[in-house]
């Protein structure tokens, strides 16, 4: 499952780019491992969270929790 992270970001249309170059000494392929869950987030967790709200994210909930993904994908 991923995690609302994912969803959230593709809802503003951001790639995993964008958001990690928002956040200070993060790298796409960090953001793709959180969101895939192959890597723990609670070193990034605070700089994401910053981040996504700069870029628009409206703050709630936990962008870290699993969640369904309807999309498809």
């Amino acid at each position: 499952m991923p995690l609302k992270l994912k969803l959230e970001r593709e809802k503003l249309r951001l790639s995993q780019a964008r958001l990690a170059a928002t956040t200070p000494s993060m790298h796409p392929s960090s953001i793709c491992q959180i969101e895939a869950g192959r890597k723990p987030a609670f070193k990034q967790r605070y700089l994401i969270e910053q981040a996504m709200k700069e870029l628009g994210w409206d703050g709630k909930g936990d962008l870290f929790e699993e969640v369904n993904d309807d999309s498809g994908t």
